[in-house]
């Protein structure tokens, strides 16, 4: 089985660094989030495994500066694709399990 991505154009994928820091990576399968500024949208947080298999989806207020909790502790070990989207803007990021 091959799951493909939705095509978002190479200029529309983003580093995710100007929408949110993610730490620490890589770490023990629980992330921290904060988006770095507030955004008009709620931002949609999913997480791929390299298969391209979504193993994680959460919803983040637009509006909340807190630091929200990415929790893959259940995951196997190994890198895993981190996939924000904000309106019409896609972030990604790799991170890592230990």
């Amino acid at each position: 089985t091959i799951n493909v991505l939705e095509s978002t154009g190479i200029n529309n994928v983003m580093n995710i660094d100007k929408l949110m820091s993610v730490y620490p990576n890589p770490s023990n399968g629980l992330f921290n989030m904060r988006l770095a500024d507030i955004q008009s949208q709620d931002v949609q947080v999913i997480v791929y495994d390299m298969l391209g298999k979504v193993i994680h989806q959460q919803i983040m207020k637009g509006n909340n500066m807190q630091v929200q909790e990415l929790d893959l502790s259940g995951a196997p070990k190994g890198f895993y694709l981190l996939r924000v989207q904000s309106g019409d803007h896609v972030y990604s990021r790799k991170i890592q399990v230990n």
